[in-house]
C-alpha cells in the first residue's frame, strides 16, 4: 500500500522474547506510524506473542499489515519482503 501512495520508505521492528516469542516492543519509522502505533500497544499489553500477530487478520491492502509482516519477518516466514 506505501508503494501505492507513492511513500515507499519506513521501518516497522518488532522486538520480542527469544525464547517464547512475547512482543516487548515497537519500533516505527514512516508514513502512518502515529496511527498504527495503537495496535503495537495493544498487542504488548495483551502480552502477545509473534505467532499471534502473525495470525491476526489486517486488512488488505493497507499500511497497519505491515505490522503483521514484520512479526512474519521476525519469524521467518515474510509474505511480501524479498
Amino acid at each position: 500500500m506505501a508503494t501505492v501512495f507513492g511513500k515507499n520508505e519506513g521501518l516497522i521492528e518488532v522486538v520480542a522474547d527469544k525464547r517464547y516469542g512475547e512482543i516487548l516492543g515497537v519500533h516505527m519509522i514512516g508514513t502512518a506510524a502515529s496511527e498504527m502505533v495503537g495496535q503495537a500497544v495493544l498487542a504488548i499489553q495483551m502480552e502477545a506473542t509473534l505467532e499471534e500477530l502473525d495470525m491476526t487478520p489486517f486488512p488488505h491492502p493497507t499500511l497497519s499489515e505491515s505490522l503483521a509482516e514484520a512479526a512474519r519477518d521476525a519469524l521467518g516466514n515474510p509474505i511480501y519482503l524479498p
